[in-house]
């Protein structure tokens, strides 16, 4: 099955969220590569990226260490849905990354990276996939 941004996620009980917009706030810096096809313009920019980027590298392993090495202790993501937002912390979404079965592939492209001081937002385009057998 395949689900883009747009259309409803169901994890048979797993994250179960509509993923029309997913927001990755309080990233850390551990990065751990940056997507091909990505460009940025600096290295500010190029980090930003490479921190998203390493969040969904997580999530395609399976990997809730990695997850959580992605991300500062406060860290938390929103997916905001049709007709809900879910918050779920950095640990609740790892401990829930653990018990998955199924990896998800989320991509980007044409990252649109703003910085203002200490705080950084990134907007792009991006399809997500569950891989089902």
């Amino acid at each position: 099955m395949i689900c883009s941004g747009r259309e409803v996620l169901d994890l048979n009980g797993g994250l179960g969220w509509r993923p029309l917009v997913l927001v990755l706030l309080t990233l850390s810096g551990s990065l751990l590569g940056i997507a091909s096809g990505v460009e940025a313009q600096g290295d500010e920019e190029r980090a930003v990226i490479e921190a998203a980027q390493a969040v969904f590298d997580a999530m395609g392993a399976l990997d809730p260490e990695a997850f959580r090495d992605s991300m500062v202790p406060g860290g938390f993501l929103l997916a905001v849905g049709f007709e809900t937002t879910r918050r779920s912390t950095r640990d609740e979404f790892a401990t829930r990354l653990a018990d998955q079965a199924r990896p998800m592939y989320e991509r980007m492209w044409d990252p649109e990276v703003r910085i203002d001081g200490p705080v950084a937002t990134l907007w792009a385009p991006y399809d997500f996939y569950i891989l089902y057998v």
